[in-house]
């Protein structure tokens, strides 16, 4: 889950009591991640620095699928660059996103794609398929 330039930060939509129970939005990494995970560090509007989670390999996207997540909200910028938004970027992400959702259903998977400043893919089989 990567942008022009680098690394994305991540909001992840977790789900541990499974995806009938309640579930919530999580920013930032728990204090029990392990290392292996990255964590990009972006300054907060106001002052001050904010630690988001950076997806980068098939090992952290299957850790953060075994955490319930089941929603990968990916920025439209990277930790490197956190204000920039490229259009270029925005095509790329929704051609990623719509790939994403047809490979997941061809393969019998539940995934769903919503819109806003971003497109982002409601399928942890689908951002699977793309790392791997």
């Amino acid at each position: 889950m990567r942008g022009p330039a680098g690394a994305s930060p991540l909001t992840l939509r977790r789900f541990p009591d499974g995806i009938g129970e309640q579930g919530w939005f999580q920013k930032h990494p728990g204090e029990h991640f392990p290392d292996s995970i990255r964590v990009g560090r972006v300054p907060r509007r106001g002052g001050g620095i904010d630690e988001y989670v950076v997806c980068e390999d098939a090992g952290t996207l299957e850790y953060l699928a075994n955490q319930g997540t089941a929603e990968f909200h990916v920025w439209l910028s990277t930790v490197d660059a956190p204000s920039a938004r490229t259009g270029s970027y925005r095509t790329s992400t929704r051609r990623t996103t719509r790939r994403s959702r047809s490979c997941a259903r061809s393969r019998g998977a539940s995934a769903t794609t919503t819109s806003g400043l971003g497109e982002h893919a409601a399928s942890a089989e689908a951002a699977l398929t793309q790392l791997t």
